[in-house]
């Protein structure tokens, strides 16, 4: 049986007009930068395939640069993963409720 896959979703939300730049990288695996205008997003479907695999990117858009862990194999369990990178930090979309962190 093959790994289970888990899919993750970045959405920008830093504001109208702004034009977000993500960088993301699963494990030591070098996914890429995404450059997203406002509202648009961008999706990884990544295997868990060892405690601990995670996915982090860092952003930037005019006048500020970031990062952020998403998502850590046997600590988070959503899947769909949905996130919205906002100008305070991201936030998780779960079910009904936005659980907001402060960027790393």
């Amino acid at each position: 049986m093959g790994a289970k896959a888990v899919h993750i979703e970045i959405n920008n939300d830093v504001g109208k007009g702004v034009t977000l730049t993500i960088h993301c990288r699963f494990n030591a695996a070098d996914l890429g930068a995404y450059t997203l205008p406002y509202p648009k997003a961008v999706a990884f479907d990544i295997d868990e395939k060892a405690l601990g695999a995670k996915l982090s990117g860092s952003f930037q858009w005019p006048g500020a640069s970031h990062s952020y862990i998403f998502y850590i194999a046997g600590m988070d369990n959503c899947s769909p993963c949905n996130w919205m990178a906002t100008k305070s930090g991201p936030c998780a979309d779960l079910d009904d409720n936005e659980e907001c962190h402060n960027w790393n």
